[in-house]
């Protein structure tokens, strides 16, 4: 069913800026503290898998206290569903 369905997220953030660095570890940390998705980060990206549900959720609460811990930043996310990558 759709509410079980599995979810791979490839994440690319990007802040506005200068003092990037901070913001973007910021960001893999708040991933990491959801357990109910597995997380991998690359030097370019982080790929999240789980429950597509979960997975979405994970991702906005993070986006939205980034923002508000670091202000503006671009997100780039590629969606691939019913696919595990990690």
């Amino acid at each position: 069913s759709e509410k079980n369905m599995r979810l791979t997220a490839e994440i690319s953030f990007f802040p506005t800026h200068l003092d990037y660095k901070p913001a973007i570890k910021h960001f893999v940390r708040l991933l990491n503290e959801h357990s109910d998705i597995c997380s991998e980060t690359f030097p370019t990206c982080t790929v999240v898998c789980g429950e597509m549900q979960r997975v979405m959720s994970a991702i906005q609460s993070c986006m939205q206290r980034c923002t508000e811990s670091f202000g503006m930043g671009v997100y780039t996310v590629k969606y691939l569903p019913d696919y595990e990558a990690i």
